[in-house]
């Protein structure tokens, strides 16, 4: 993603994402978007 839009999607209010981390940087995230009563997994 550019980060412009990346940055954009992490301010949105019906967007959750997870990090994993180790001591080396980010291994991976995944997220959720929230529609009404539904969740999709995004990545």
């Amino acid at each position: 993603w550019a980060p412009g839009v990346f940055k954009e999607e992490l301010s949105l209010l019906n967007r959750h994402y997870v990090v994993v981390e180790d001591e080396g940087g980010v291994l991976g995230y995944a997220g959720l978007l929230l529609v009404a009563e539904d969740a999709h997994v995004t990545t």
